[in-house]
Parts: C-alpha cells; structure tokens; sequence
C-alpha cells in the first residue's frame, strides 16, 4: 500500500461550507446538525483533508492530534511536560501528521 500523503488542514471557512454543502442535501432536522459535521469530518479525512482543531482545554498539555477517522483528540498530560503526548488511547509526538503542537504561553 503506498504511503498517505500529509493532510490538509481545513480553515473554519473551508470547513463551513462543506457542512453547510451537507445541510443542502440532508436536513439538519432529519439527521441533526452535530451529527452532519461528523460525517462530514469523517468523509473529508478519508480524502486527506483535516477540519480545523477545536480551542484546546488549557488545564492540560494543549497539544491536538487527529485520531483515525479525522476527531480531534487532546494530550491529557500536565502542561509542559516532556517527550510524547498521550490520551491513553493515542501517543503522538509533534511532527505525527496533523498534530497541533502545544501552546508554550
């Protein structure tokens, strides 16, 4: 299998309008609107693109990565701490594909 080829990362806008593309097609009152952005986060990781990272909880590292179908998840490791971050799920370090190193400040 050949190699993936590093993600794009979406800006808010890009992100928007995919949903809202979405919302044209199915109702958000049939399937909801939270669940069409999940779809659509899904369906555009598939395809090499990455939504835009959510603001990061502070009382922890704020280092994001995405998880394997394109959801965004957060080191729970104290802030400033060293070497790789962890979910207890997920290990990355700051150059994994799409990771959002953590804020120094």
């Amino acid at each position: 299998m050949a190699a993936q080829a590093p993600r794009t990362l979406l800006t808010e806008d890009q992100f928007a309008r995919a949903v809202e593309a979405a919302e044209s097609v199915v109702l958000p009152s049939v399937m909801g609107a939270d669940a069409i952005g999940s779809v659509v986060t899904a369906a555009l990781f598939e395809v090499g693109f990455i939504s835009p990272p959510p603001p990061a909880d502070p009382d922890t590292c704020t280092a994001l990565v995405p998880d394997d179908r394109g959801f965004w998840v957060q080191c729970l490791e104290d802030p400033g701490h060293d070497d790789r971050h962890e979910t207890g799920e997920w290990s990355w370090t700051d150059d994994h594909d799409g990771a959002v190193p953590a804020s120094t400040g």
